[in-house]
Order: structure tokens, then sequence, then C-alpha cells
């Protein structure tokens, strides 16, 4: 798969919404997922002249999705680990921890200078 199409999937709002899609309604998240990644792949391609590249890569996709993805990690207890959707948030906290530099450098910097008041 082209590391264009990877960088794709792996953005905010693609291959991570599974994580907060309901269990009984993976199925449904699945097909919407696959769906963007294949539309972004028609999209990619429809300058090429020859249809079988952007076929060809419509296929890995489904391979991926039906050969390794589906099978592998929605396993009952694998679902459990990385889906987030029935957590109680009431009873559970649940923190956002970043590694951005820029964060870090603002941590830093505003340890360093003081604030005016």
């Amino acid at each position: 798969i082209p590391e264009a199409e990877v960088k794709f999937a792996m953005r905010s709002g693609v291959v991570d919404l599974i994580t907060v899609i309901p269990t009984d309604e993976l199925d449904k998240g699945i097909a919407f997922i696959r769906t963007l990644i294949i539309n972004f792949v028609v999209d990619l391609y429809e300058d090429e002249e020859d249809d079988e590249l952007e076929v060809a890569y419509c296929k890995l996709w489904d391979q991926y999705w039906d050969n390794y993805f589906c099978p592998y990690w929605l396993r009952e207890q694998l679902v459990k680990v990385w889906n987030v959707s029935g957590l109680d948030v009431a009873e559970i906290q649940l923190k956002n921890l970043t590694s951005n530099g820029l964060e870090r450098y603002n941590r830093h910097f505003n340890a360093i200078v003081p604030t005016s008041h």
C-alpha cells in the first residue's frame, strides 16, 4: 500500500474513528472507514490513464481489512483493549497525553518565564 494512502488512513478522523464507535456498530463503522479510504484512493489516481493501478490498490486495502484487520483486531478480547466507546467516564478518568514538541516547548517556556499580573 503506497505511503500517501497510509498517511491518509492514519490521519485524525479516519482509522482512529474505530476506537470510539460502539462495539455493536463496528461493522457499519468499518464499512464507513473503508469507504473513506477507497474514495481517497479513487481521487488520488483519477488522473491516471490506466485504472489498473487504482483497482490494484483498492484490492490491497480490501486484503488488509479482510485478511488482517478484521480477523485479528476484531476478536472480542482485543476490542475490549482498544475500543473506548463503552467506558463510563464517570467511573474512569481518561487522560489525553501528548508528545507534541510544541506542547513540551510551551511547558518549558512557561516554567522559566514568569507571567505578568
